[in-house]
């Protein structure tokens, strides 16, 4: 069976059809009908495509810079205890 380039990208980088289906603003169901389908989407559709895997991208660059510069911080005492009332998640 063939499937689109877009659904090996998306497994590839574990991205769920939910989280993109909620960035590009169609559904999950819809992802997984486009990536199956054997005919060709309407250029608005492909559109919505990559706008959501440029979100995702954006997000995760955002969250790996979080992490970097947080980890940054605290590399030197990763193994100190901290209280409940010390930390936010």
């Amino acid at each position: 069976m063939k499937v689109r380039k877009f659904r090996i990208l998306r497994l590839r980088h574990h991205v769920s059809m939910v989280e993109l289906g909620r960035a590009c603003g169609l559904s999950a169901q819809r992802i997984s009908e486009l990536e199956l389908s054997e005919g060709v989407p309407e250029q608005e559709t492909i559109q919505k495509i990559q706008n959501g895997f440029e979100r995702i991208l954006t997000e995760r660059m955002e969250d790996a810079e979080r992490l970097h510069l947080e980890y940054q911080r605290c590399r030197n005492a990763l193994m100190q205890r901290v209280g409940e009332d010390e930390y936010e998640l």
